[in-house]
């Protein structure tokens, strides 16, 4: 094929899955792709094991308590013998061009001092282009999961007051009630 490669980003575990989906449902059609893993994707300190159940349950987190659990590598996805992710390493299915598979595929792994980090909690950088980065951060879940932050570098340019000038008037109560007397002078803070 000669278009572009697809990037799938995804949690760790994701490259073998796709492996074995494709062959397993003996695809040929399949575009090329590169499978960038995120790893290590820990569980919200908020949420406790429960040994006896075999699940994890809600329990918060207290702000003021030092000893409070903090982001860290509990409750990893891995961690849990029967889980996909366990389980995916031990199976031997090489990449392969003729299930669209390409070379290149990133491990990305997390960063715990992150800048843009809240609570201590990891942050992957995912991607970043000249005026692009991508970055995923664990979210509060009973599963470990990730939610996705796209940020653009500002671009100078000119704010087209006809497009925006209609979008104020309809809001004009809600500007008003934001703070902006003059809700026409909030274009300049845009």
């Amino acid at each position: 094929q000669t278009s572009a490669p697809i990037d799938i980003y995804g949690p760790e575990g994701l490259r073998m899955w796709l492996r074995v989906a494709i062959r397993y449902s003996v695809s040929r059609i399949v575009p090329n792709y590169r499978v960038h893993e995120l790893k290590d994707i820990p569980i919200a300190p908020e949420w406790e094991l429960s040994r006896r159940a075999n699940r994890y349950f809600y329990r918060g987190l207290s702000t003021k308590d030092k000893n409070s659990p903090r982001w860290g590598y509990q409750g990893l996805a891995g961690e849990d013998r029967e889980s996909w992710i366990s389980q995916a390493d031990k199976m031997n299915l090489q990449p392969s061009v003729q299930f669209g598979e390409l070379d290149g595929g990133r491990d990305i792994y997390p960063v715990y001092d992150h800048p843009s980090s809240s609570d201590d909690a990891p942050v992957w950088e995912v991607e970043d282009e000249e005026d692009v980065k991508v970055f995923a951060a664990p979210m509060s879940h009973s599963v470990p999961c990730v939610g996705y932050v796209v940020e653009e570098k500002s671009k100078p340019g000119r704010l087209r007051d006809e497009v925006v000038t209609p979008i104020v008037m309809n809001n004009l109560d809600a500007l008003k009630e934001a703070g902006f007397k003059i809700p026409m002078k909030a274009l300049a803070v845009i």
